[in-house]
């Protein structure tokens, strides 16, 4: 493995409705990393098709 790649320093919970609790993982870079299964769930509960978001949404394109 990488000395260059970040490593997991926090987890916890972040709870956005009643019903709806995510994990958010925070990377040493700083980074704030949420569970794809977890991001699943808050697309779902939002009634977004996750599948639907491209991926420069997240990352800023393939510049």
């Amino acid at each position: 493995m990488s000395k260059d790649l970040p490593t997991v320093v926090a987890e916890n919970y972040l709870t956005i409705a009643p019903k709806l609790t995510i994990k958010v993982v925070v990377l040493s870079n700083g980074q704030r990393v949420i569970p794809e299964d977890d991001m699943k769930l808050a697309c779902e509960w939002l009634g977004v098709d996750l599948s639907s978001i491209e991926a420069e949404a997240f990352f800023g394109g393939t510049e």
